[in-house]
C-alpha cells in the first residue's frame, strides 16, 4: 500500500495587529477627521465670500452705493415734501375761493328773497 502521508497542512499564522498600525489608523483618522474639518471650513469661508460677491463688491463700495442711494433718495423727498406744501396751498386757496362762493351765494339768495318779498307787498 502506498503510504499517504497526512501531514497538517501548514497553519499560516496571524499576528495581531501591532501597535503601530493601530497608531497608523488612529492617525489616519485623526487626518481625515482633520481634512474634513478643514473641507468643512474652507466650504463656510467661500460660501461667505460667494454671499459677499454677490453684492458686487466690497464692503467699501456696497457703503458707496448705499449713501448714494440715500442722497437720491433725500432729494427725491425734498421734491415731494415741495409737491406736497404746493398742493396743500392749492388746497387751501380752493377751501377759501369755495366759502367765498358760499357768502356770495347766500347773499345772492338773501337778495332774491327780499327782492321776492318787495314785489309781494307791492303787488
Amino acid at each position: 500500500m502506498a503510504s499517504v502521508n497526512k501531514s497538517k497542512p501548514k497553519e499560516e499564522s496571524i499576528d495581531p495587529i501591532s501597535p503601530n498600525l493601530d497608531e497608523v489608523a488612529l492617525s489616519v483618522n485623526d487626518e481625515d477627521t482633520t481634512k474634513t474639518q478643514d473641507e468643512t471650513a474652507m466650504l463656510k469661508s467661500q460660501k461667505r465670500d460667494d454671499i459677499q460677491n454677490k453684492f458686487d463688491g466690497t464692503y467699501e463700495d456696497q457703503l458707496e452705493r448705499l449713501n448714494d442711494r440715500v442722497k437720491i433718495l433725500s432729494t427725491e423727498l425734498a421734491q415731494e415734501k415741495e409737491k406736497f406744501q404746493s398742493l396743500e396751498r392749492k388746497c387751501q386757496t380752493i377751501k377759501t375761493d369755495r366759502d367765498k362762493l358760499k357768502r356770495a351765494m347766500i347773499n345772492q339768495v338773501v337778495f332774491i328773497s327780499r327782492m321776492q318779498d318787495k314785489y309781494n307787498e307791492n303787488s
